[in-house]
C-alpha cells in the first residue's frame, strides 16, 4: 500500500486520520464535525446530541473544515442551478449574495448564524442521501480502488476531499434551489427588516422542508418557482411567503375540520387557528409593511398573471376586509395576523374570483375603484 506525501502532512482543512474516516459514513463525518463547532448549550448542540453520530464511537478532534469546503463549493453549486429564461440574470446576483454572506460578512452575527444553519441543513440531506445509498460505510474503499485520482495526477487525500466537495456542492445546490425560489435570497442583500425572519424560517426544519433528490451527475436543478408558466418568474416580497401560505392553509384545513366545517367565520375556530401558529414566525399584524408584503404575495399566488393595478386594488380590499373580520369576530381576543387574511379569502373566495373575472371583461372597473380608493378605502361586503 503506497503512502502519499500529503497523507503524512495533511492540510489544515482536512486533518482527519484516513483510518478513522474509513470506519465512518460521510453523514457521520459531517455531523461529528458540525457538533464539534456548535456553541455550548445552543439548541443546535442539543439537536446534534440526539443524533447517533454523536456517540463516543467516533474520534475526537477536527476531521475537516466544513466551512472551507462549503466556501470552495459555491461555484460548483450555483452552476448546477437552472433559472427560468426571464430570470437568468439572477444567477449572478445569487453568487454575489452567497459570496458576501460567506466571505465578506463572515464575521457578522447574521452570517455566522447563516453558516451554522446551512451546515445543519447539509448534514440532514447527507443523512437522507445515505438512506438510499448502497454501502455508505464503504465510500473510502470505493475511492481507493478507483483509478480516477491517479489519472487526474492527484493524491488520495486530495481525491477524497474533492469527492466530498462534489457531494456538498450538490446538496448546497439543492438547498439554494428551494431557498432562492422567487428570488427569495434578495431579502439578505442588503440585510433588512425581513432578513432575521428569513434566517429563522430557514432554520425551522418543521416549517421549511428540504428533501434530498438523487440526480444524474450533469443534470440541472431547476430553481423552485410558484408560477407554472415556464417563461415567467415572480419575486416574493415576503420571505418564504409560498411556504408560509401553504403552511397556514394546511393548519386552517385542520381547524376547519376539527370545528365541524363552520359556514361563517367564528371566534372559536379563529382562536384555535391562532394557538396552532403561536410558535411559527409569521408577519406581525401590527407591522403594516410586513402585512402588506405578505398580502401582495398571497394574491399573486392565488391570482397569477394579473395587471399590477388589479393586485393593488385587491390588496387594499383584502387587508381592509381582514381587519374588519378580525374586529367583528375576534372581538379583541384574537389579534390581527395573517390568519384573518386566510379566513377572509376562504369564506369569500368566489367573490374575489368573480371580481378578477369582472375586471377582465371591463377594465374600467379598476379605474373607478382606484378613484374611489383615493377618497375612501374600498370595502367588500361579507
Amino acid at each position: 500500500m503506497s503512502v502519499h506525501l500529503d497523507d503524512l502532512m495533511p492540510s489544515d482543512n482536512f486533518t482527519a486520520n484516513l483510518g478513522h474516516l474509513s470506519k465512518m459514513t460521510i453523514a457521520e463525518i459531517f455531523m461529528t464535525t458540525l457538533h464539534e463547532h456548535l456553541p455550548t448549550g445552543s439548541q443546535e448542540e442539543s439537536a446534534a446530541l440526539e443524533d447517533p453520530a454523536k456517540s463516543n464511537l467516533y474520534p475526537e478532534g477536527n476531521l475537516l473544515s466544513m466551512d472551507s469546503m462549503i466556501k470552495q463549493s459555491i461555484q460548483k453549486a450555483v452552476i448546477q442551478l437552472e433559472d427560468k429564461t426571464d430570470n437568468s440574470r439572477h444567477a449572478t446576483e445569487r453568487i454575489m449574495i452567497i459570496h458576501n454572506l460567506l466571505f465578506q460578512d463572515s464575521r457578522t452575527t447574521f452570517s455566522s448564524h447563516f453558516m451554522r444553519v446551512l451546515k445543519r441543513r447539509i448534514c440532514l440531506l447527507l443523512q437522507e442521501r445515505e438512506k438510499i445509498s448502497l454501502e455508505p460505510r464503504e465510500w473510502v474503499f470505493h475511492r481507493a480502488v478507483s483509478s480516477k485520482f491517479i489519472l487526474e495526477d492527484t493524491s488520495f487525500r486530495h481525491a477524497l476531499w474533492m469527492h466530498l466537495e462534489d457531494i456538498v456542492a450538490n446538496l448546497f445546490a439543492q438547498i439554494l434551489a428551494v431557498v432562492d425560489a422567487n428570488n427569495n435570497l434578495d431579502h439578505l442583500s442588503p440585510l433588512s427588516l425581513f432578513s432575521e425572519m428569513w434566517l429563522q424560517m430557514f432554520k425551522e426544519e418543521s416549517f421549511l422542508r428540504i428533501k434530498y433528490t438523487s440526480k444524474k451527475q450533469d443534470a440541472k436543478i431547476s430553481v423552485l418557482s410558484t408560477t407554472e408558466d415556464p417563461n415567467t418568474s415572480v419575486f416574493c416580497q415576503f420571505p418564504f411567503s409560498w411556504v408560509l401560505k401553504a403552511y397556514l392553509e394546511e393548519l386552517w384545513e385542520r381547524v376547519y375540520n376539527m370545528k365541524g366545517h363552520p359556514k361563517v367565520p367564528m371566534k372559536e375556530p379563529a382562536k384555535l387557528f391562532q394557538e396552532l401558529i403561536k410558535n411559527v414566525l409569521i408577519p406581525d399584524g401590527s407591522n403594516p409593511e410586513m402585512m402588506q408584503c405578505y398580502t401582495n404575495d398571497f394574491l399573486r399566488m392565488n391570482f397569477p398573471g394579473q395587471d399590477l393595478s388589479v393586485y393593488e386594488v385587491l390588496s387594499k380590499a383584502l387587508l381592509v376586509n381582514a381587519k374588519q373580520l378580525c374586529s367583528s369576530v375576534g372581538q379583541e381576543e384574537v389579534s390581527f395576523s395573517p390568519i384573518w387574511l386566510h379566513m377572509e379569502y376562504f369564506y369569500l373566495r368566489e367573490e374575489y374570483q368573480l371580481f378578477v373575472q369582472l375586471v377582465k371583461i371591463d377594465e374600467s372597473v379598476i379605474r373607478e375603484l382606484q378613484n374611489m380608493y383615493e377618497k375612501d378605502p374600498p370595502e367588500m361586503v361579507s
